[in-house]
């Protein structure tokens, strides 16, 4: 089965676990009802930002994982274990988004800068200290962590 598929149908299962409508989650998250039905039913595709905001928004985790026996990337959403993950989850997205936007980038790129550079950790282990602070402050110390100046 196709990873995108198994994606597509956990989020559905997620979304009907939580006795949501499909058409408040696509309003809540900004996109069409219909952008969202055919994205469940495995026929359509959205953006990675539609796809962060989801999963956000059910309060779930994206974990992307390499199998070691077929070699294939999997995919798979599991529900974040406490309130304060959901916060830290939320927290990381809207720094992705931030810092996408800061440096022009998409949020793919964005997302796959700091993961190879270990920010995703930093942001999440200094979650306490850094939440508090402005988008503005956010993207200056992720620029200072990869070394930009601008």
């Amino acid at each position: 089965m196709n990873n995108l598929i198994d994606l597509s149908d956990t989020l559905k299962k997620e979304r009907l676990s939580l006795n949501l409508s499909s058409g408040k989650v696509a309003s809540d998250i900004g996109i069409s009802r219909a952008t969202l039905s055919s994205f469940e039913n495995g026929s359509g595709k959205i953006s990675v930002d539609v796809l962060l905001k989801m999963i956000s928004y059910y309060g779930l985790d994206l974990c992307i994982k390499n199998a070691v026996s077929d070699k294939t990337s999997r995919l798979r959403a599991t529900r974040y274990a406490s309130k304060k993950d959901k916060k830290i989850n939320r927290f990381i997205v809207f720094c992705l988004e931030q810092y996408a936007e800061h440096a022009n980038i998409d949020s793919a790129s964005a997302y796959k800068t700091l993961k190879d550079y270990g920010l995703i950790q930093v942001l999440k282990d200094d979650y306490e200290d850094l939440h508090g602070m402005s988008f503005t402050y956010l993207n200056y110390f992720i620029d200072e962590y990869l070394g930009v100046r601008k």
